[in-house]
């Protein structure tokens, strides 16, 4: 996840769906295609207003259920992108923006090879 803000302006909340076929349906007017236990999931996230961690590998849709649930249901989307060492404390608490857009910048897929900026060292973790 990443900070890179989706649908920035605040949009007017929707309803939430009443039921999985009107969560299956909701995903699929955003274009997703979901099976049922997903929309079974994404339901009950929804309706216990509690998050829904979903794990994967790139590519297999992780984001842009986030991105369509976020512009069907019309609410702002705020990603985090995910690093080794990331713990709640700092994604939540003691957020660091550079560092944020350092890591979506670095997983973006590039024909050139990476090498490590030289002021990579000024957003890392200090060790003291």
């Amino acid at each position: 996840m990443d900070t890179e803000a989706v649908n920035d302006s605040a949009p007017t909340p929707l309803a939430l769906p009443d039921s999985v076929d009107a969560t299956l349906a909701l995903l699929e007017s955003g274009n997703y295609v979901a099976g049922r236990n997903l929309a079974t999931m994404v339901y009950l996230a929804l309706r216990l207003k509690r998050p829904l961690f979903l794990e994967g590998e790139a590519g297999v849709g992780k984001t842009e259920l986030a991105k369509v649930l976020a512009t069907t249901l019309g609410r702002r989307l705020i990603r985090l992108q995910c690093y080794e060492g990331l713990d709640l404390a700092s994604s939540a608490y003691e957020w660091n923006y550079p560092r944020q857009m350092i890591e979506i910048a670095w997983q973006r897929p590039r024909e050139e090879p990476r090498t490590v900026p030289h002021w990579w060292r000024t957003f890392s973790p200090r060790t003291s």
